[in-house]
Parts: C-alpha cells; structure tokens; sequence
C-alpha cells in the first residue's frame, strides 16, 4: 500500500467557507436571470449547468489562492461572470474584446499558480520552451496545414480542392461562419456551441451533444469570424496546461525535475495534439483532460488537501465526462484513490459522474431543449455503444471465438497505433521491468500501478469499441485517434527508459518528436495516417 506523502510545496490550508457556496449561487442565479430575457428562458436554462459548473471551480479556485486576498478575490470572479453573461450576443458583438480579455486574465490567474511549481530559475525556461513548442506545432498546423483537414483526401489520394465552401469529396470544409478550413466533422461539433447561444437552433439533428464542454467554453470568447480563433486559443491553453499537468504528476512521483522536464516537452510536441489542434471538436480538450485528472488524483493522494482544494479537484476529475466519452479515465482515478485509502474522494467522484451526466441528459437536453439529438443515428455516442455492446452479446452467445479474437487483434493494434508504437512499447517495458529500480518507493510504486491501470484500460476499451470503429474506417477497423489521451502519461515511461541508457542525452527524444511533428514541411504526411487511420506508408499531401 502507497502511503500519503506532503507534497514539495506547502500548502496554504483554507477552508471552504459559506460564503462560497453564496458567491456559486449567487453568480449562477444572476447570469441565469440576465440572458432569460435576452436569449430566452430555454437557452438560459441550457446554459445553467456548464455556467454553474465553471462558476464553481472558478470560485473554489480563486477562493484557495487568495483566501488571504479577500478583495483580489471578490475581482477574480468577474471575468467568469463576465463570460457567463453573454455580453457580446446579447448586446454587440464590438464587446468580444471585453471577453476575450476576461479569459486572459482567466488564463494568466491559472499561470500564475502553475509557475509556483516550477520555482527554479531552469525549471521556468523549460516552462517557457514548452510553450514556444507548443506555438510553433500549432501556427504551423492551421487551416490547409492541419493534418486531420487532410489525412482523409490523402489516404484517397485525392489532391486538396478547397475554395472557402464545403467539399464533401475530399473532407475539407470552412468552420461554421468562417472562412476556415477543417475537417468536416467540425459541422457535428458546432451543435454544441450554438445550442448555447441561438434560442432558434434546431439541435434534433445534432449526434454529439454529449460531448458539450468543448463548444460551451469556445462559445464563451468566440463569435461569427473569431470563431475559429477562440477554438484555437482554447485548444493551446488546454494543451499547455496538459504539459504543465504532465511535468507536475512526474514531481508529485518524486521524479527527477530533468526527467519532469523531457516528458513536459515530449507532450508538447506529442502528435495527437499537433493533429487536433486547429479542429474545433472535443478530441483536444479530451487529450489535455486526461493529463488534467491524473494531476488531479495525485495531488489528493499526495496533498494534505482542505476541503476547498479536495472539492476543487473532485469537480475537475468528474467532469471528464462533459468533454467525451472517457470514462476509463473516471476509473482509473476511482481505483487510484480507493487504493490510497481517499474512499469519499473515490465515492464522490464515481457518484458525480453519475449526477453530471443525469443532470445534462435528462434535465438540459430531454426536459429543456426536448430532445437528446439524433440518438438513433449510427454517428451517435448512443448508437455506437449500443453496437458495441450488442456485437460482443452475440459474440459471447454464439460462442464466437475466431470474431472475438480477431477484434481482440484489431483493437490490440489500435490501443498501439493510439499510442504512436513507442508509447506503447515504452509504457510495457517499464511494467515488465525495463530500467525500473530495484528498490521502490512508495511514489514508485504509484507510478507503476497508474501505468498498468491506465493502459489495461486503455487496451480493454480499444478491443471493446472495435465493432464501431469497423463501421467509421471499415478498411482498417481502427481510429487510434480516439485512445490518444493514454500517449502523454506514457511519455512519462519512455523517458524514464531514455534516462536510464541516453544518460544526459535524454533530450534527444523530445527533439525527435518535434522534427516528427514537423515532417510534413517537406511535404510528407508522417504519422497523421497512422494516428488517424492505422495505415503505414509513404503518403504525400
């Protein structure tokens, strides 16, 4: 059993006073009287759980940091207010400005506390180049350059033919009232923006209204012809704050601060991210996600966390489900923390899970909006678990064993093509005992059971779906795309290996990663086929 241990740095013990719970009332019952007027009381009601949700880790946030700072605090809470209210739609659309400089001041108040990890003169110049890293991977994948805009035309050989309108032969269409090209499943994801926004939509239609964090934040700073920009700024502040996740569960671990470092730079130049960047759909914020709740889990096994905190990061994790369809990663903090003796903390993230998706499905879309979206539809969250599930009943009856297995080898190679090989690779190896020491810590034997948990799941899970992923890329079976989000937390792993034989040269690897990421400045498309596909070649843009 891996016992509790105080983290590095101290923490400012507070705890969560009655005046928080007054000030997430207070906010979500005015935001929700301000736009019942304007947009109407069904559009105010749709909009009321994701306002309460991110009023209340707002507030629980700032609430920690500058509980000493009671007037910074109170002005802290404006800018989300500020954001919740719509000002822009309801008002002008000239106000976008004030949004947009609500959410930096949002953005710059949560760097502010991740550089508290990251003390050491070194350590902040990591920091810094991580994000350069990032800037560069995602300026020079937008538009015409994003890889998932065009691995579909690619694996068709199909030359690029578009001219600013929809183009449902190659794949590639503008952004909704944008002139920017991405992928066309972004005509799915939009549904889940404009719902909170357009009392007119019609979202009977829409098979992704599950997956409704994504678009309910990108609506909050991006209208009309900044859309697509505010997917952007989104999508980079997510993938920063995934690195910055990744860089602290290696110092909770009480891991080296240079491996800490290798493995910040590995996620950001990791290829899932560089694909997903530019496309406005949940794929990113689910990637970052995953980083998110195994900070969070390790900071309440290792913390001595107040109410405030524990409540904090207990909303973090539960609300993975609001982003897609990951509940692995529900589990796998559930199993971490009941296995470090936090049962509430457990019991109330596997029970939240439970209430957020009730509260969303029954009240927000059956009981408000009158309808859950196109749930008979095979492109549906719905339909494709209910294939799923169907498939392998039948499997298990008919006693199936040569379709079992050839499911269990074609998810096998997706769970491995999800994870680029190597990550894979890297992540067994250390579980099997490749250049892990021989005396363990109790951190130590943490990081091995997150590593056997989170992959075990990841696997089970890439064997299950196989039956839907045969209906979305029948060629092959397989959209690795989708188990991306266990290729950061395997860095970890590859880089520990790295360590152990490259010695000093372990930065080798995220250098090799970022010229990966590049390759397709000479025109070649690298790993998008793999990654998106399962397809190996030598494939031309």
């Amino acid at each position: 059993m891996v016992g509790t241990q105080t983290a590095e740095q101290p923490i400012v013990m507070s705890r969560i006073a009655s005046s928080d719970i007054a000030i997430i009332i207070a906010l979500t019952l005015f935001q929700y009287l301000w736009l019942t007027p304007w947009l109407g009381q069904k559009t105010a009601l749709v909009n009321l759980f994701p306002a309460t949700v991110l009023i209340a880790v707002w507030t629980l946030f700032t609430g920690h940091y500058y509980s000493s700072k009671p007037v910074l605090h109170i002005l802290l809470l404006l800018p989300v207010l500020i954001l919740s209210l719509r000002l822009p739609v309801i008002l002008s659309h000239d106000l976008q400005v004030v949004n947009w400089m609500m959410y930096l001041i949002m953005v710059g108040t949560v760097v502010r506390q991740i550089l508290t990890s990251f003390p050491g003169k070194a350590e902040k110049i990591y920091l810094l180049l991580a994000f350069v890293v990032i800037c560069l991977n995602t300026f020079h994948h937008i538009g015409a350059n994003s890889p998932y805009s065009y691995t579909y035309r690619t694996q068709w050989k199909i030359p690029s033919a578009y001219v600013g309108v929809d183009n449902n032969d190659t794949w590639e269409c503008t952004y909704f009232q944008t002139k920017y090209m991405v992928h066309c499943d972004a005509r799915h994801f939009v549904a889940s923006e404009l719902v909170f926004t357009e009392p007119t939509y019609d979202p009977s239609e829409s098979v992704v209204l599950q997956r409704f964090l994504h678009g309910y934040l990108n609506s909050l700073a991006g209208l009309e012809e900044t859309r697509f920009w505010a997917n952007l700024a989104l999508n980079m502040t997510f993938w920063f704050f995934a690195c910055a996740c990744i860089y602290r569960i290696c110092r909770l671990l009480k891991l080296d601060k240079n491996i800490a470092a290798m493995s910040m730079l590995c996620c950001a130049t990791a290829w899932g991210f560089v694909d997903m960047v530019a496309q406005p759909a949940p794929y990113m914020l689910a990637y970052a996600y995953a980083a998110i709740v195994m900070w969070a889990t390790l900071e309440l096994i290792y913390n001595q966390c107040d109410k405030r905190r524990t409540i904090l990061f207990i909303l973090l994790i539960a609300s993975i489900v609001m982003v897609y369809d990951a509940y692995q990663m529900i589990l796998i903090s559930v199993f971490l923390l009941y296995i470090h003796k936090k049962r509430i903390a457990a019991l109330s993230v596997f029970l939240l899970q439970f209430v957020f998706t009730a509260i969303w499905s029954l009240f927000s879309l059956q009981t408000v909006l009158g309808t859950q979206g196109a749930t008979t539809s095979p492109s549906h969250s719905i339909s494709n678990i209910t294939l799923d599930v169907t498939t392998w009943l039948n499997i298990v009856k008919t006693f199936n064993v040569t379709e079992a297995m050839h499911f269990a080898f074609v998810g096998t190679q997706q769970y491995i093509y999800g994870n680029l090989i190597v990550g894979a690779l890297a992540a067994w190896a250390y579980i099997f005992g490749l250049c892990r020491p021989k005396s363990t810590t109790p951190e130590q034997k943490t990081l091995l059971l997150m590593l056997v948990v989170f992959n075990v799941l990841v696997l089970a899970s890439a064997i299950f779906i196989v039956p839907q992923t045969y209906l979305w890329s029948p060629n092959t079976g397989m959209q690795p795309r989708i188990l991306f989000y266990s290729f950061p937390i395997n860095m970890i792993a590859l880089i520990l290996i790295a360590s152990h034989s490259l010695k000093k040269y372990t930065w080798v690897v995220p250098f090799l990663w970022l010229v990966a990421a590049s390759i397709d400045m000479t025109g070649l498309v690298s790993f998008d086929m793999v990654f998106d596909y399962g397809l190996f070649g030598i494939f031309w843009r």
